[in-house]
């Protein structure tokens, strides 16, 4: 798969587990195949979704788009 393949197929299998994922229930972290970028596309479409930006709703997402301070204790 391309990269484009990879957001369209994240940001949609995202939307389909809206209900499940987030901050106060299950958060996604990386896994086998993933990166900071799959991190970061599956963060925007929640926010998308919600209306506001949830850095929250995952974990291993670049640094430049808000890590919360647990994430930070977990990396040192």
């Amino acid at each position: 798969m391309n990269l484009n393949e990879i957001e369209r197929l994240t940001r949609r299998y995202t939307s389909l587990i809206l209900d499940v994922i987030g901050p106060y229930r299950d958060v996604p972290a990386p896994d086998v195949y993933t990166d900071a970028q799959t991190m970061a596309w599956i963060m925007d479409t929640y926010s998308q979704f919600k209306g506001y930006s949830v850095p929250e709703c995952v974990t291993g997402k670049p640094i430049s788009i808000g890590v919360q301070k647990e994430e930070l204790k977990l990396h040192h």
